[in-house]
């Protein structure tokens, strides 16, 4: 852990110091409905790292309150991320399913206590009534049902009797609250929709806002920590668990800047178009910004995690210049990998006074890396350059090989032209001694070399 603490983990050990929890313990929930992308690395690495730096533990949750949008693939999806990430969730994901029987029974007690209600508007109905910033919204009619037709409605929509839309339950708070997410937000909806681990057992599904803090509870979670997009739904977070008591060692959520990275896609929406499109292989396409993606690209967990760590952890949203991400991957290979050359575009080059063949010994490793391994590189008559490299009428300020301009390296020079006797015998390879070279039958080379890139 740093010596420098983001403003996570100041009130984390605040919150220690002071008695109010024995342990730290938090939780990343997903949704399973994509593949993780460098955002929920992000996440991935703030979560668990806290609990990790405070000798506590994350929970891995699945948000599976969506049926239709969900699937098994992005569970796995989501535990391979974490793992390949460098973080253990000790074998035991949790999801919110498991927890469907008690939070209807929540739902029960609120609509007891004359705190939530069924409500029977349309969902435009609900979207005019919610009112806008500058003018309250009106409650619905439905709200002055008695205690004892909201539990006959909210049981038969979980039986199933109401078609999808018909009703749903929602919180009675304050229509004419400035945050407008606490204007009587929805609770629980109706949705006729296979569930991937429930089945068909539920009708009715838990909403986010609801879910999502009794979750936390359910699990002991000490510190609940998400991007700033919740911080309007903090209140309704601390509402929910006020209203029923939870008090004992209750959860608090915390917020973060979320990552943005220019000139990239994060949305798992517009990724998702992508996959289904056909436009990309599928979600671990390397040119994705999925997890999976840039482990297939080659990115290694260290250069992720270094990257995190690198960008901080703000309360700001900010843009994050993709060229931080890059150079956290060069910086983490640079000492672990070999180097080789590889030609692209290749253009065959006959040298035509020199003969025979031989090698020559090439590092793996720059010289700043104090690591060793050769491996030798052969030489002969017939080399290989970058079709780019050479232009028979080349523009202005042109400086690669031409039939007129040799190309100078750190020992020889290199010339195109047919001058026999510039470079005899034992002074072929002398520092700085012009040698020739001459390509035969371009076209030829062009067609047989094109686009077969030569590794040496």
């Amino acid at each position: 852990m740093r010596e420098s603490k983001d403003f996570l983990r100041t009130i984390v050990e605040e919150d220690l110091k002071s008695g109010k929890y024995k342990e730290v313990v938090t939780r990343f929930p997903p949704e399973p409905n994509g593949f993780p992308h460098i955002g929920h690395a992000k996440s991935i690495v703030i979560n668990f790292g806290i609990a990790r730096d405070y000798h506590g533990h994350c929970n891995l949750r699945m948000d599976d309150t969506n049926p239709t949008k969900e699937d098994t693939k992005y569970v796995e999806a989501l535990k391979d991320a974490v793992e390949w990430l460098g973080f253990d969730f000790d074998n035991n994901v949790h999801f919110t399913s498991d927890y469907f029987p008690k939070l209807y029974d929540y739902a029960v007690q609120l609509i007891k206590m004359g705190k939530a209600y069924v409500d029977s508007l349309t969902e435009e109905e609900i979207r005019e009534y919610r009112g806008t910033v500058t003018e309250p919204g009106r409650r619905s009619k439905y709200a002055k049902r008695s205690v004892e037709e909201n539990l006959d409605l909210f049981e038969r929509m979980k039986k199933g009797e109401f078609k999808d839309g018909e009703h749903v339950l929602r919180a009675k708070i304050d229509m004419s609250a400035a945050n407008m997410k606490m204007r009587d937000p929805l609770l629980y909806r109706i949705r006729h929709a296979h569930h991937f681990r429930a089945g068909d057992a539920w009708s009715i599904y838990p909403m986010y806002d609801f879910a999502h803090c009794l979750a936390d509870y359910i699990e002991g979670v000490s510190h609940s920590i998400c991007t700033l997009e919740f911080e309007n739904n903090r209140d309704i977070y601390n509402w929910v668990l006020d209203t029923l008591g939870l008090k004992t060692a209750r959860p608090y959520q915390h917020e973060f800047a979320r990552l943005g990275i220019n000139y990239t896609v994060m949305s798992k929406r517009k990724l998702l178009e992508l996959v289904e499109g056909g436009q990309v292989s599928g979600w671990d396409d390397p040119r994705l910004p999925t997890i999976a993606g840039y482990k297939r690209r080659g990115y290694t967990p260290e250069s992720i995690l270094n990257f995190c760590d690198g960008i901080g952890i703000a309360k700001a949203n900010s843009m994050v210049d993709v060229a931080q991400l890059e150079f956290s991957i060069r910086d983490d290979l640079n000492t672990k990998v070999p180097r080789v050359l590889c030609v692209l575009d290749p253009l065959k080059v006959t040298i035509e006074n020199y003969e025979g063949s031989e090698e020559i010994d090439a590092s793996y490793y720059p010289h700043d890396v104090p690591k060793e391994g050769n491996r030798a590189i052969p030489f002969s008559r017939d080399i290989y350059i970058e079709r780019d490299d050479f232009m028979e009428n080349p523009p202005k300020g042109y400086f690669r090989l031409t039939p007129e301009q040799p190309v100078e390296t750190s020992s020889y020079l290199c010339r195109f032209g047919d001058c026999p006797g510039m470079c005899p015998g034992s002074d072929l390879f002398s520092p700085k001694e012009p040698c020739e070279l001459r390509n035969h039958k371009e076209k030829h080379h062009t067609k047989q070399t094109q686009n077969t890139p030569i590794l040496f």
